[in-house]
């Protein structure tokens, strides 16, 4: 851009000089104008063109009227068209001096152009550089940032199956409580019934101390008839074995009923120790699990908590 100013510069400047001439030729004699005559429409001829011209009374430019009372000498512009060829050199000079000083502000304007342009890259090089190092930046955030909303979106999905799991944990002891609340009422019906084996015990005793009773009677009985007289001893011994087969008939079925009783008491006494200790473990195996997800669901709050 800079050379083709410097080149429009120049042919303008170079113009004038040469073309000066070409203004103050006579349109009617087409050569250097003498002795210049104005006309009243504001041209301008030679004296002798325009007096040869009165006889049309007209201009030969225009057709306005003409009259010689009209025609006058312009001295100003002839002695103007007299020094121009005598100046044309110096204000030919004066030009090249001036062109010659505007080539050079000319590159030096270049010059400086040309160093704000390397300025200008390096800064836009450096500002692209950063440029592309803050986008990695913000797309390592940003991939940070996806990360942890996934690792979050995980933690609140664990959050809430471990709330699940509690929450079925909880029904889970609840229907325990109740179980075992049923297991104590079962136990209080062993108790009562245990009460009630106590008692059918304590009667079989009694009847074996009355067996007993009867059993020393009825060795007096069988003295006290061997004393008194043979005849009758037969008869004594019989009615007394009557009674002893009688007795013996009756302990054998009380023995049964109270070893029946003992045995149904210590299997149900069995089972309920069993059942109630299997009842413990598994509480207390649900106790742990309900506090090791209580502390895995602490640890995920707290996790959650310290991310936002």
């Amino acid at each position: 851009m800079a050379e083709a100013t410097t080149d429009s510069i120049s042919d303008t400047t170079m113009q004038p000089a040469e073309a000066v001439p070409d203004f103050f030729y006579c349109s009617n004699c087409l050569g250097n104008m003498q002795d210049t005559a104005p006309t009243s429409c504001e041209h301008r001829f030679c004296l002798s063109c325009v007096m040869q011209w009165l006889d049309n009374m007209t201009c030969a430019c225009y057709t306005n009227q003409l009259c010689q009372n009209h025609m006058l000498q312009d001295q100003l512009f002839h002695s103007f068209i007299e020094s121009l060829p005598r100046h044309s050199q110096t204000v030919k000079k004066h030009l090249e001096m001036t062109i010659d000083t505007c080539q050079k502000e000319i590159q030096l304007l270049k010059d400086q152009m040309a160093f704000k342009e390397q300025y200008f890259n390096k800064e836009i090089d450096n500002l692209l550089n950063k440029l592309s190092v803050a986008q990695a930046e913000i797309m390592e955030k940003d991939q940070q940032w996806r990360e942890a909303e996934n690792k979050f979106e995980n933690e609140k999905n664990q959050t809430r199956l471990l709330m699940e799991d509690l929450v079925k944990t909880q029904t889970s002891c609840k229907m325990l409580e109740i179980h075992v609340e049923f297991l104590e009422c079962d136990n209080t019906m062993l108790k009562d019934h245990m009460e009630s084996l106590q008692h059918i015990d304590k009667t079989c005793r009694h009847l074996e101390e009355k067996f007993t009773d009867i059993e020393q009677d009825r060795r007096v009985l069988i003295g006290e008839i061997g004393r008194t007289s043979s005849e009758n001893q037969e008869l004594t011994k019989q009615v007394a074995e009557y009674k002893w087969l009688s007795l013996m008939k009756y302990k054998p079925d009380v023995l049964q009923v109270n070893q029946e009783l003992a045995d149904a008491y210590e299997s149900k006494e069995r089972k309920l120790r069993e059942k109630m200790k299997s009842l413990l473990n598994q509480i207390d195996r649900l106790k742990e699990d309900l506090y090791k997800k209580d502390r895995e669901l602490m640890r995920s709050r707290h996790f959650s908590i310290s991310e936002q």
